[in-house]
C-alpha cells in the first residue's frame, strides 16, 4: 500500500529554515525557473523565516509599502532591492561563469 502524501508546502517550508537548503534552494529557483520563480522561493523563504514585514522592511532598509509590492505576484523589484532582502536574510547575491559560454 503507497504512504500517504503529503502537501509540497508541509515538506519544503521546514527544509527552507536550513541555511544552506534554503541558498540552494533560491540559487536553481532563479537558475530554472527564471525571475518571476526566484521571487516565488524568495517570498517562502521569508515566510518561513516569521520575521514580520515591518522587521523586514526596517532591516532591509526598504519602505514597508515598497517591501508588499515588490513582494507581490506582480512585484518587480529592483536589484538593489533584492540585493538588500537577500542581505537581510543572511544571504548575498553572486554571478558565476556558466559551465558553457554561450557561442
Amino acid at each position: 500500500m503507497a504512504k500517504p502524501s503529503i502537501p509540497f508546502d508541509a515538506f519544503l517550508y521546514p527544509k527552507l529554515k536550513d541555511d544552506e537548503f534554503a541558498r540552494e534552494y533560491l540559487s536553481t529557483c532563479l537558475e530554472d525557473g527564471g525571475f518571476k520563480n526566484f521571487l516565488r522561493a524568495l517570498r517562502e523563504v521569508i515566510e518561513v523565516r516569521e520575521l514580520s514585514k515591518t522587521q523586514l522592511s526596517t532591516e532591509a532598509g526598504i519602505s514597508r509599502d515598497n517591501l508588499y509590492h515588490l513582494l507581490s505576484e506582480d512585484g518587480n523589484p529592483s536589484l538593489k532591492s533584492i540585493t538588500s532582502l537577500l542581505k537581510t536574510l543572511g544571504f548575498r547575491f553572486s554571478i558565476d561563469r556558466a559551465i558553457e559560454p554561450p557561442c
